[in-house]
């Protein structure tokens, strides 16, 4: 007859689980059951009450796979339970891989000892009041006693009670279901016996093969779960906000650095360039007129325009009564303040938490990121949409959704930056380089087409009833770029010069991203860079590894893409922040020794040096100190210098409609003023040819007699002037 009965749940740990089951004693009154969680993890508590619903024995022995039983441990502990019926759990005294006692009981947490015993304060001041009495350091364990709680690792109890008492919570995937299970048996009126007799060899962490990051993950939500379900909705969120502050310290201290540069003077220092004027106003006129644009704005090669996203964005926003451009300059700082914590939980994910963090870091503190963060225009999405798809291709053939995910995130991505075109290839090309682990069916490419033909909805839409003037030429256009880049024709074929000016583009892009200003330590990230290819070059045997080939693929798809192009712009390289920074963490976190020190070091540093270049040249704007050094951004005015130069337009005006005019070079570039003439529109000012003309000039020419009889006002440069 069975009297025993061990239960083992087991996740991917072959070689422990041997070692567990040799160490179990030889029986006929005690059964082993293996609860084997590796082809389906149902986590820890589900997988104990699965195999307590199947034993016959009348005690279980909850055993994790890491641990070894020493002899007699699990009669000393069946024992306590025969000997005395208020005793509800057992448990032995665990050890550590050198046979030395480690403190495995604890007393149940109360509303104050949690806030104490779980933070900080536990670390600086181990021997405060709270942390004496819940670590037991009061009490010299040598003896066997009552206690209030046991650890999940080795215990035994009744099967019929553990049963009547529902087993463990299975809420609780792992972690946690022990203090819950403790504490369910103490309100039943049941004791909990330590018994140091029993001694079990616990490795620790032996019931999963998962890395720390997720490991801490179920451990944060599984505590989480705990106190909610016996303080209270408030009090957990309470305890976890505090407690998850002093954990994630760094991500928070990431978070609070990034939030300052992406709001600091926001209103008076946002860009407000003639490109982003052109969203407002076509918003305007579309939500003004009841008409959704089916396009948005011209792209770098004007014939063709990209997606209305945005637009229809600022008109949303516009609907709400928001028209004055610093709310959607809010939005955008938000925009860019979420891309960096997104990007530190899905590094930390791919990577490790060390990558995770220190990508933060970077896209945090880059002056090219912190500037395109605080730029209210259709770029400022595409870090987000990045994410999304750098997200959806981590698994994009397992199920048929994941195919429509990953090309419905393209086709969103796409609209927001046609140069992230070549990123296509990933659809393709990551499915046939995995094709015989992945195994993609004719219905995941078939989802994943209709998931980018979702994404294109507008352009598909547009093209049906403009002959294929967007979608369908852009096609075309492509592949005449691309056959001319590689010799067809003379205009857009490769060449020294087309080298040499991508080489330049690049570079200043690249210097703009690390850290603009100090060419030394752009230079020490530059190789750090090259360690990681180094690095990646070295593992690309790994087939495990393959989350950091996609960012090297991305990485590599876009330079070529911007290299067949010729001459990439500033707005292209959104689409490369995230990658590009988890590519720099992750050669400063791969290397070792001192180097590997020094590298983080040095990324730590550079991040200084960026908030301090951010804060100190006033975000890049243009200012004379900053024009004098070269270190602006060709964003013109900020926002608050504009809205001056628009109240004195308005004050020329006296209320007729406004006649404007650029004289100078200014008066050739399209859409140049259009930031003026929208901040004028909300003043009230009103357009017309035959209105009161209005000129603008950055240079006064004196011997032009038209301005002999003129009334002019200067702001930063600028020259008001209204004819008389």
């Amino acid at each position: 007859m069975i009297d025993v009965s061990v239960i083992v749940v087991a996740y991917r740990a072959k070689a422990q689980l041997k070692r567990c089951l040799a160490s179990l004693p030889t029986s006929t009154k005690l059964e082993t059951i293996v609860v084997d969680n590796s082809r389906q993890n149902r986590g820890f508590a589900k997988g104990v009450n699965w195999g307590a619903k199947l034993a016959k024995g009348k005690y279980l022995f909850i055993l994790n796979p890491d641990c070894q039983v020493k002899a007699g441990a699990i009669n000393e502990l069946r024992e306590r339970l025969v000997q005395n019926p208020e005793v509800g759990i057992a448990g032995p005294e665990l050890l550590n891989e050198h046979q030395e006692a480690y403190l495995s009981v604890t007393r149940q947490p109360t509303k104050a000892s949690a806030w104490v015993v779980y933070s900080l304060i536990n670390r600086w001041w181990p021997m405060n009041r709270y942390s004496r009495s819940y670590w037991y350091r009061d009490v010299k364990l040598t003896r066997e006693c009552q206690v209030e709680s046991l650890s999940g690792a080795a215990l035994m109890v009744r099967r019929a009670e553990f049963l009547a008492m529902g087993g463990f919570d299975e809420r609780f995937f792992l972690y946690w279901e022990d203090y819950d299970l403790s504490r369910r048996y103490l309100k039943a009126g049941k004791q909990l016996w330590f018994v140091p007799q029993a001694k079990v060899i616990h490795l620790g962490h032996g019931t999963t093969n998962l890395n720390d990051d997720r490991i801490k993950g179920y451990f944060y939500r599984s505590r989480w779960q705990f106190f909610r379900k016996h303080e209270g909705l408030i009090y957990a969120l309470g305890l976890q906000t505090w407690l998850r502050l002093q954990e994630e310290w760094k991500i928070v201290g990431i978070m609070l650095l990034a939030g300052i540069l992406r709001f600091w003077r926001l209103p008076e220092l946002m860009p407000f360039i003639g490109d982003q004027a052109r969203d407002f106003l076509a918003a305007k006129v579309g939500w003004e007129q009841g008409q959704l644009p089916l396009i948005g704005m011209p792209s770098s090669v004007p014939r063709f325009a990209q997606g209305p996203l945005y637009v229809w964005w600022l008109m949303f926003l516009m609907s709400l009564g928001l028209k004055d451009p610093r709310w959607a300059g809010y939005v955008a700082a938000v925009t860019g303040w979420v891309v960096v914590y997104l990007s530190y939980r899905l590094i930390s994910r791919w990577l490790g938490r060390e990558a995770g963090w220190l990508t933060g870091l970077i896209l945090a503190t880059s002056p090219l990121a912190v500037a395109q963060a605080r730029l209210a225009f259709m770029t400022n999405p595409v870090p987000l949409f990045s994410l999304l798809y750098l997200w959806a291709l981590r698994r994009p053939y397992r199920q048929i959704r994941d195919s429509l995910l990953v090309g419905l995130s393209f086709g969103l991505l796409f609209q927001w930056e046609l140069a992230t075109a070549p990123l296509a290839l990933l659809l393709v090309g990551y499915g046939w380089y995995w094709r015989r682990r992945l195994k993609p069916s004719l219905k995941n490419w078939l989802s994943m087409a209709a998931g980018v033909a979702l994404g294109l909805i507008p352009q598909l839409v547009f093209d049906v009833t403009h002959r294929g003037q967007q979608l369908g030429w852009f096609g075309v256009w492509l592949g005449y770029r691309l056959v001319a880049f590689l010799g067809w024709g003379e205009e857009h074929q490769v060449s020294l010069a087309t080298i040499t000016r991508y080489g330049d583009r690049i570079g200043l892009y690249l210097s703009r991203f690390m850290a603009w200003g100090y060419p030394g330590v752009v230079a020490g990230l530059g190789v750090i860079g090259l360690a990681a290819v180094w690095l990646f070059i070295s593992r690309c045997q790994d087939r495990g590894n393959r989350r950091l080939l996609i960012i090297a693929s991305w990485l590599l798809v876009l330079m070529a893409g911007f290299l067949v192009h010729g001459a990439p712009s500033e707005a292209y390289f959104p689409a490369l922040f995230v990658p590009l920074a988890a590519w720099l963490a992750y050669g400063a976190t791969r290397l070792t020794g001192r180097w590997r020190q020094a590298a983080i070091g040095w990324v730590v540093v550079t991040a200084g040096l960026n908030a301090y270049f951010c804060l100190n040249r006033e975000m890049m704007m243009t200012t004379p100190a900053n024009t004098a050094r070269g270190l602006v951004l060709p964003y013109g005015h900020p926002l608050a210098k504009l809205r001056l130069m628009a109240d004195q337009i308005l004050t020329f005006s006296q209320g007729e409609a406004i006649d404007l005019q650029w004289i100078g070079e200014e008066a050739s570039v399209p859409h140049f003023s259009d930031n003026l003439s929208y901040l004028v529109s909300l003043g009230g000012g009103r357009f017309d040819s035959k209105g009161q003309p209005i000129w603008l000039t950055y240079t006064l020419v004196n011997d032009q007699p038209r301005m002999a009889t003129t009334t002019a006002v200067v702001i930063d440069g600028l020259y008001i002037l209204k004819p008389e």
